[in-house]
């Protein structure tokens, strides 16, 4: 955070210092307050809001263990709109035979309207 004239406070939900932590200031809209006292003893404040969103609930269906012969599966998740990744996937399809071998991570990523 950053205000002038230099030498203020900053305070509200999840202010430490001149650092705002949104995580520790949670989901809503939060005030933030510039509070500065001058040579003379007089003191002002500005204040700003911003707002903090929630993470979209994801949901991820699980792939059940395959054989390295098996053929490709559809991966499926909502809200739809996101993006899979991840070894032997191409778009929404998990191919085990280009993966190979072994234990895969697949990631679901989703971008919300915020």
């Amino acid at each position: 955070l950053s205000a002038t004239p230099v030498g203020g406070t900053f305070s509200g939900a999840g202010v430490s210092g001149s650092s705002f932590n949104p995580s520790a200031a949670g989901v809503g809209v939060h005030v933030l307050t510039y509070t500065y006292t001058d040579g003379n003893g007089c003191t002002n404040s500005t204040t700003r809001s911003v707002e903090r969103f929630a993470l979209p609930i994801l949901n991820f269906t699980p792939v059940a263990n395959l054989c390295v012969d098996a053929a490709a599966v559809t991966l499926s998740a909502t809200p739809v709109g996101g993006t899979f990744s991840g070894s032997g996937v191409s778009g929404s399809s998990f191919n085990p035979s280009v993966a190979g071998v072994g234990v895969h991570g697949l990631t679901y990523t989703y971008t919300d309207g915020n």
